[in-house]
């Protein structure tokens, strides 16, 4: 397993954080590398959705470290900093979590009374009803293509009459799963010193009306 080097953050990380991060970090690397390779597309779709979901899990577990945590509320990554891109990484996890009524990525359906069946302030619900009809286009540069991804990125309109919804009508599996895994990459990277990320300083951007604001 690869030793990395991590940044020093006062008291962080100890030596058992190291030990711990080193193990998370080497599996995501290993998890990672599955689904960008150009060959993911044509693993089985419950193959697929298993990654999908296991980059996810070490992507949660790794934010418990602090200075993770604080590098994603500080607003300095412009990718998640627009709270269109904040609350779909955010939701989409969830929905990945809280949906495991599918066995691939297009077969996931939901709707809004499903999402508060539960929990009446769910926060998926308040996400998808802010942005209901709005599509966002992404445009993300990656060392893995030879041309920006440009994706658009929407939540149907029936959404807020109780319809079904997919999440691939959101956002296709192959955007996503690449997109999200790359977003990753540049969160846990910041904590790595003399780490490669060599799309870091490209112009990402994501066009949509922010509605968090008045």
């Amino acid at each position: 397993m690869e030793k990395y080097n991590f940044v020093k953050h006062g008291i962080h990380p100890t030596q058992i954080e190291e030990d711990y991060l080193n193990t998370l970090f080497s599996r995501f690397v290993d998890v990672r590398n599955i689904i960008v390779s150009p060959n993911f597309d044509s693993d089985t779709s419950i193959y697929r959705l298993f990654q999908i979901k296991e980059l996810f899990s070490i992507y949660v577990e790794c934010i418990k470290y602090k200075p993770i945590n604080d590098f994603i509320n500080s607003g300095d990554f412009n990718l998640i900093s627009h709270p269109f891109m904040m609350g779909l990484f955010k939701n989409l996890r969830h929905l990945l979590s809280h949906f495991p009524l599918a066995e691939s990525w297009n077969d996931i359906k939901f709707k809004k009374s499903w999402l508060t069946a539960f929990d009446k302030k769910s926060q998926i619900e308040k996400f998808l009803t802010l942005y209901t009809g709005d599509c966002g286009i992404l445009s993300l540069n990656t060392p893995y293509t030879l041309n920006p991804i440009k994706v658009v990125i929407g939540i149907p309109a029936q959404f807020n009459t109780d319809g079904f919804i997919s999440l691939k009508e959101i956002i296709n599996e192959r955007d996503g799963s690449l997109i999200f895994a790359l977003i990753i990459s540049l969160i846990l990277g910041k904590q790595i010193k003399d780490y490669d990320i060599p799309f870091e300083n490209s112009k990402n951007s994501i066009l949509v009306k922010d509605k968090s604001k008045p």
